[in-house]
């Protein structure tokens, strides 16, 4: 249920939907289960909700000419989970999106939210009578992350589901402005700050996310580890994509870590040694080792203790990069 003075629109064509959002004080929405939560605990507070699903494409799954899949953004993570262009182009993401929440959150979540959740901490995302406590933290307009008494810097964490394999897979986004059309890598998507996480300018808002299918020799995996296995936003999670990884050579690898910070983290050293010293028991061990050194979190969910979180990241590195090494060994034997 919409809060009363809260005005929702559903455009159809893209100019109007970025010119509604170029608006102050309006929000993008299609399945609004990140969102709704946020203005339930007043840390959002929109005046208009622009709908997204009328779009052209938005709910549309399907595959170009050239085999790239393209998945409208406001698709279901449900769609996802269960669509058979998915589960054949990059069978890995229909993995990852079986993940998210619970059935419930799956049939209205969708693909553009969960990749453009706002990150969160255990300070910042409780009600504002809870808030009060204390002056706002940066996040909220203050000087001061109150999770590590830092001026000037947030802490929050990112926990999409599905940023961190659709970043191993290389995706791209179509971003829709007032300007026109245009394209972006994924990880042109994030800043850096965890308290403004996202590059779009105002009244951007993106359509489809484009995935080269996984071929022949390629291969993926996607781990995550929460309190419980469904429901739960991620303590920490990983995914790995190698592109001729069963072909002799470690070819091209990205190893992607999520929920340890404010953007998805990329591990290039543990990339270039796979890729250089190819597949081992030694350098996967060694590999996973830098994977652990990357994931630098602070006390900023409930009951996720830093070191507790390094140790799982270097626990699912094992595991996933163990795997992919018994791949290769299988497809070469």
């Amino acid at each position: 249920m919409i809060s009363p003075g809260v005005r929702h629109v559903r455009p159809r064509e893209y100019q109007e939907a970025c010119a509604l959002l170029h608006e102050r004080q309006a929000a993008p929405i299609a399945g609004g289960t990140e969102l709704y939560l946020r203005m339930k605990q007043g840390v959002a507070t929109p005046r208009s909700l622009v709908d997204l699903t009328d779009l052209p494409g938005m709910r549309q799954i399907e595959r170009l000419a050239d085999g790239t899949l393209r998945l409208g953004a406001a698709v279901t993570i449900s769609a996802l989970e269960r669509s058979p262009l998915v589960a054949e182009a990059a069978p890995v993401l229909a993995e990852a999106a079986q993940r998210v929440g619970a059935p419930q959150i799956r049939n209205m979540g969708s693909l553009g939210g969960n990749l453009c959740q706002e990150t969160m901490c255990w300070w910042y995302n409780r009600t504002a009578l809870w808030r009060q406590a204390k002056e706002p933290c940066y996040k909220a307009g203050g000087s001061l992350c109150h999770v590590v008494d830092q001026e000037a810097v947030c802490y929050a964490a990112y926990r999409s589901d599905l940023a961190p394999i659709l970043m191993s897979l290389e995706a791209e986004l179509i971003v829709q402005g007032r300007q026109g059309e245009r394209r972006m890598g994924i990880d042109e998507l994030y800043s850096g700050d965890a308290a403004f996480p996202f590059t779009l300018a105002a009244g951007e808002l993106i359509s489809a996310v484009l995935v080269r299918p996984l071929g022949e020799g390629d291969v993926a995996a996607f781990a995550k580890h929460a309190h419980r296995r469904s429901i739960d936003y991620p303590l920490v999670s990983l995914a790995v994509a190698a592109r001729g990884w069963t072909n002799g050579a470690a070819g091209r690898l990205r190893i992607v870590l999520g929920a340890v910070s404010g953007m998805p983290i990329r591990v290039p050293e543990a990339e270039a040694l796979l890729e250089a010293a190819g597949a081992g028991e030694r350098s996967v061990a060694e590999a996973a080792a830098l994977v652990a050194k990357h994931a630098k979190p602070v006390r900023n969910v409930s009951f996720g203790a830093p070191a507790y979180r390094r140790h799982i990241a270097k626990v699912l590195a094992r595991r996933l990069l163990g795997d992919l090494l018994a791949r290769r060994r299988a497809s070469s034997g």
